[in-house]
């Protein structure tokens, strides 16, 4: 069997939210108050984008695939734009990476 003809899907990493954030919608705005450090974010519109998608666990791919589908952005800027941004909501204990 040749290996280097085999097909080996991406790994696309899973995100979900944290039960440890009370959210509100402030004057269009997404206001998120962190009850275990107290911390207060604030999001604007992709933010609230990304936010409200992962209200159910999603992987990296199916959220870029739904942003470019809202937002005029290509997809490869919306990848390293969303993995930052993740990145950063995982830093700030925000989200937890399931895989």
């Amino acid at each position: 069997m040749n290996i280097s003809n085999q097909y080996t899907p991406a790994f696309s990493p899973v995100y979900r939210r944290t039960d440890e954030i009370v959210s509100a919608d402030v004057g269009g705005q997404l206001v998120l108050l962190h009850t275990k450090t107290w911390q207060y974010i604030e999001f604007e519109k992709v933010g609230m984008a990304i936010w409200n998608y992962l209200e159910t666990p999603q992987d990296v791919d199916t959220l870029v695939g739904y942003l470019t589908s809202r937002f005029a952005v290509s997809a490869e800027k919306c990848r390293q734009e969303t993995e930052d941004f993740l990145a950063a909501l995982l830093a700030q204990e925000l989200i937890v990476k399931l895989n």
